[in-house]
């Protein structure tokens, strides 16, 4: 049998550049509704929940997360335009992970006199929305910034202030960074009151990880030790 050695200076040296390079992984996964849409109105007894689960095999070692997306494609329409408003005080999202605590709100429901949670009803000339958001924590601006508190547009966003632009509480996407990526995600759902319902398409978690170096350095000793013996192989 031949014997194959790998010089260890040459072991060495790719270890330790392999441990301290980053390979950031970009994982999504997406959650369609049966049919295309699922309606909700009035459930705020009992928040309805959507999961998305990330397998721990996508991720080597324990890797952390770096960044993470939340994209939801929903609707809320006037029942009756032009007389009557969207109701976009009723909308409530937010998305859980077990290990990371409390719930990240991204959308707050209220009461529209006094003005609580994250928009107004909307005006009664205003049809509704009916398109896809982004949250981000790195976006410019909120959900519910100065131009979108009273009609919600399409974009990318952070999670929502409370109306008067003042910090929600658990309302930063960050409470996620630093956590395994594997595991269950879950979008909470429920609709506040009576008429206008909130219709759900589909939702995407997207998750940027970085491996941990101990990963990165084995993954360089196997290519290097790769590399070696094939070029001893042609000699």
């Amino acid at each position: 049998m031949r014997k194959i050695v790998v010089p260890l200076a040459i072991l060495l040296a790719f270890a330790a550049f392999a441990a301290n390079s980053r390979a950031d992984m970009v994982f999504e996964k997406t959650y369609n509704a049966p049919g295309g849409s699922e309606s909700f109105d009035n459930n705020s007894g009992s928040p309805a929940a959507r999961v998305v689960n990330f397998d721990p095999g996508l991720f080597p070692g324990s890797s952390a997360i770096l960044d993470i997306e939340v994209e939801i494609s929903f609707s809320k329409l006037s029942i009756n335009p032009g007389t009557a408003s969207p109701k976009y005080n009723e909308i409530s999202f937010s998305i859980s992970k077990p290990e990371i605590g409390p719930a990240v709100r991204l959308i707050s429901a209220g009461t529209p006199f006094p003005l609580t949670g994250s928009f107004s009803s909307g005006d009664s000339f205003d049809p509704g929305f009916d398109g896809t958001i982004i949250f981000k924590q790195s976006a410019p601006t909120a959900v519910n910034n100065l131009t979108t508190r009273n009609k919600i547009a399409a974009g990318t966003y952070k999670p929502a202030t409370n109306y008067d632009q003042t910090p929600a509480p658990n309302s930063s996407l960050d409470a996620f960074l630093g956590a395994t990526g594997s595991g269950n995600y879950t979008l909470n759902i429920f609709d506040n009151a009576a008429g206008a319902p909130l219709v759900l398409k589909s939702f995407t978690v997207r998750i940027t990880a970085v491996p941990e170096p101990t990963s990165l350095a084995f993954l360089g000793l196997f290519a290097t030790a790769g590399a070696f013996v094939r070029r001893r192989r042609v000699r």
